[in-house]
């Protein structure tokens, strides 16, 4: 068929879009339908450019085209609220509306605003917008103020809640913003009850009725609460602030909640210590008890807690002097926080210190805990300085770590003191001493121990000695010393010569000066007045240690550098052990008397000694006895001795020879003259019959090298001194010259037995004493026996139990020589160690 006959070619299909467009306008709603499923992805978004066509579908479809708008063409709420509202005039629009609002997630605000100027859209349709929406669950923004102002002046005026809410079956957020909401609902109990029974949220109406507490209240003491209470603990932390700072709110709840749920709500609160006492100090001590205790709250947050007033006032309120063994059961003797809010918190010292409490803090601390150290400057803030000292004489060494620096000088300082010192806290300071590590610290420990003053610094201390009389005049003397800083070991080696002996010896000195063994004396004329000037009486340096009984006053010898002195020229000796001991300190070291002294504590020992001497024992049952006294009795000691007396012991004839052949006959006379002058260290006169001394001296040893006068001069002029008998066999009685060139004696019987005493004990009755003191305390060594009535053992028996008070102040006798000028009588004050 030729192509001008052939029929004309049917059109191509329209578009989709066109399709869809062509069945809106004409077609039914099943051609609409299929139109609509003919479009693709790329038609969809058309349908926001072309409202009229939107319409059209919906009328078409009507209910069911609402659904369209969102899918497949995803038109929002608000985009697609206009072709709802123009495809459906009137009340025709109502039941798509609904529709559309419970298809889209929207704001009441907006779908009510959008529809309010819309005929037909009236209160009832407002309500039951609302509950549908609050069926759906999309009311939550119904808080909004906008949408509640509108209502109120739209539709309802002030009766919204009547009318709007009484249809809603949560409304917890309108209820904390809306103060006509709230008040509403809290004026009748059964509905706000009903209301919040409705919901599955009814924790948060604990929070949105703190604003009508007396609501809450009434509410919460009826059946069932109690699991929302505790829900909200746990649900609704934005609320729990406003809760923990309304204290008689919390108060009310945990009332409700009863002791077992009360701790677990604070702390799910999460209250703090103090914030939970607080709440629970009115409602349950038990509850109390189990909050602190949780495992929330360690050993720092309850030390911290203790700090504060509140909880320190609750505490005790309710617990007394059990809260710490009771409730802060963290706190523990070996816990870190517990040793400083024992020294700063009251209530926690006070239970301390509270009958068994105290007992089983002090046992536990003696163990010793583990943070001892910890312990020591509270316990001393507390003024428990005695614990520590009777603790540290049981169990030395973790003390003696533990008390150190700062601690120990503050110990030192704190009372106990001096006198007031038990012997058992004497123990424990002595066993610190070595704790000490300046001057400083060791004069605290002096001062601590003894009543005496020790010269640490140097410089030219002086002291008045007692008034002496010459001539009707009586002059005031006084004494000045050399003194020498000495060094920190010196001094501990002092203390601990000291340590060896009762207190109340040490306290018989009346100071102690670290010196080089010089003084000066100075003396002035005071009566008959007028006064004279006080002058220069001499200079004396002894170069040893030495007691001044004028002063009481003690010199040490150190060197220029502080040090004790631990020899001297020609005083050490090597003992068996091959040890070098002093000469005058006693004996050399053997298995019954094994301790070797050095020189410096010898001194230290045997000076303390010459003071214990001065005073008069006061023993029980015993009449009063002073050391010296009782050494001069014993030996029977006598100065003054005639050089005729002297001569009577020291001379017989038949210790005399005959000459040598060829020899002159030395006569007694002569030879007494000789070796008397050389006694004296004078030159002897040599009788004209010998050429030289050394032909006079060879012949007087043939014929009078026997003679006891001979020895002793033999002897002294070998030894120094005229107090050793190391070649001479003494008579019946002992005599000797003393320091003063006139001559003393002494029973033989202490000869005999001066036991392992020095040589120097048999210089002076006064320190035939001081070196049984010596041996006696510093060696442990038997003493000699009994003489003329006296036992030294007895008296030192005594003497060890001595008080400060059974050790008088009355001097000592005097030896019986003459004391002629003031001079003399000032050398005899002094005992020093030559």
């Amino acid at each position: 068929m030729p192509p001008s006959q052939q029929p004309p070619a049917a059109p191509p299909p329209p578009p989709p879009w066109e399709a869809f467009k062509t069945a809106c306008a004409s077609g039914d709603a099943a051609a609409v339908q299929q139109a609509l499923t003919a479009l693709t992805a790329a038609d969809h978004p058309k349908g926001k450019t072309e409202p009229a066509v939107m319409q059209q579908m919906l009328q078409k479809l009507a209910g069911a085209g609402v659904a369209k708008l969102k899918a497949p063409f995803a038109f929002d709420f608000d985009s697609g609220f206009d072709p709802i509202l123009k495809a459906f005039p009137g009340a025709a629009m109502k039941d798509p509306l609904l529709e559309w609002m419970t298809a889209n997630a929207q704001t009441p605000a907006a779908t009510l605003a959008a529809a309010k100027n819309v005929a037909g859209i009236d209160k009832s349709f407002v309500v039951e917008v609302i509950a549908k929406l609050d069926e759906a669950g999309q009311l939550a923004a119904a808080q909004d103020a906008v949408l509640r102002n509108w209502l109120r002046t739209t539709y309802f005026a002030t009766e919204y809640p009547t009318e709007v809410f009484a249809k809603v079956k949560s409304w917890v957020a309108p209820f904390k913003a809306d103060a006509e909401l709230a008040t509403w609902l809290a004026s009748d109990d059964a509905k706000l009850n009903a209301c919040i029974a409705a919901t599955t949220n009814k924790a948060e109406w604990v929070g949105a009725l703190m604003a009508k507490q007396d609501v809450l209240r009434r509410l919460m003491v009826g059946a069932g609460w109690k699991p929302i209470l505790i829900e909200f603990s746990t649900a609704c932390p934005g609320d729990h602030a406003a809760l923990k700072a309304d204290a008689a709110l919390l108060k009310d709840v945990l009332v409700v909640l009863g002791d077992a749920d009360a701790s677990v709500f604070l702390k799910n609160l999460a209250c703090t210590i103090i914030e939970g006492a607080k709440a629970l100090k009115d409602v349950s001590a038990a509850a109390i008890k189990t909050f602190i205790n949780d495992a929330t709250f360690d050993a720092a947050a309850q030390a911290a807690a203790c700090r504060d007033a509140d909880f320190q006032a609750i505490l005790t309120q309710h617990f007394q002097g059990e809260f710490i063994s009771d409730v802060l059961q963290k706190l523990i003797v070996g816990s870190a926080e517990l040793p400083l809010l024992y020294k700063d918190v009251q209530p926690i010292f006070d239970w301390m210190s509270a009958g068994p409490n105290k007992a089983k803090l002090e046992t536990a601390i003696k163990v010793p805990t583990p943070n001892l150290a910890d312990w020591i400057a509270p316990l001393i803030a507390r003024v428990q300085h005695s614990f520590i000292l009777l603790s540290t004489a049981a169990n030395a060494a973790p003390w003696v770590a533990a008390v150190t620096g700062q601690k120990f000088t503050d110990l030192m300082t704190a009372p106990p003191q001096a006198g007031a010192i038990t012997e058992d806290e004497v123990r424990g300071t002595k066993a610190l001493t070595n704790n000490a590590a300046t001057l400083a610290d060791l004069q605290l420990v002096t001062r601590k121990l003894y009543t005496i003053d020790v010269q640490s610094a140097g410089g030219n201390p002086s002291y008045r000695a007692p008034n002496s009389t010459q001539n009707g005049d009586e002059f005031e003397i006084r004494y000045q010393y050399k003194a020498i800083a000495p060094t920190v070991d010196t001094y501990k080696t002092m203390l601990a010569q000291f340590a060896q002996l009762p207190r109340s010896h040490v306290n018989t000195q009346r100071v102690v000066v670290f010196g080089d063994g010089s003084y000066d004396w100075f003396y002035k004329k005071i009566n008959p007045l007028p006064a004279g000037v006080e002058q220069l009486g001499g200079q004396e340096n002894l170069g040893s240690a030495f007691f001044d009984s004028g002063t009481n006053v003690v010199v040490l010898r150190v060197d220029a550098a502080g040090v004790g002195t631990s020899n001297a020229p020609g005083d050490m000796v090597a003992s068996a052990s091959g040890q070098q001991t002093p000469r005058i300190a006693g004996a050399s070291p053997t298995v019954a008397n094994p301790v070797a002294l050095t020189y410096f504590q010898n001194n230290a020992t045997h000076e303390a000694g010459h003071a214990v001497g001065a005073r008069t024992l006061n023993a029980p049952n015993r009449p009063p006895l002073s050391g010296d006294q009782m050494a001069l009795t014993w030996s029977n000691w006598q100065d003054g001795r005639s050089e005729s007396e002297f001569l009577g012991a020291m001379w017989t004839s038949s210790q005399s020879a005959a000459a040598t052949a060829g020899q002159s006959r030395i006569s007694a006379s002569d030879a007494k003259k000789y070796l008397m002058a050389r006694l004296r260290g004078n030159a002897g006169a040599v009788p004209s019959a010998f050429p030289n001394e050394p032909a006079f001296l060879a012949e007087l040893r043939i014929q009078h090298g026997q003679q006891r006068l001979f020895k002793y001069v033999e002897d002294t002029l070998t030894a120094g001194n005229k107090y050793t008998f190391p070649n001479v066999q003494p008579g019946s009685n002992v005599y000797l010259m003393n320091g003063q060139g006139s001559f003393s004696s002494y029973d033989k019987f202490v000869f005999d037995n001066k036991q392992n005493m020095s040589w120097y004990a048999l210089s002076a009755y006064k320190e035939m004493f001081a070196e049984m003191y010596t041996r006696h305390f510093a060696q442990r060594g038997a003493l000699p026996g009994a003489n003329r009535g006296i036992d030294p053992s007895s008296f030192f028996t005594d003497l060890e139990q001595a008080t400060d008070a059974d050790l008088s102040a009355a001097p000592a006798p005097q030896p019986t020589a003459n004391k002629v000028g003031i001079r003399d009588q000032l050398k005899r004050w002094l005992r020093p160690w030559t």
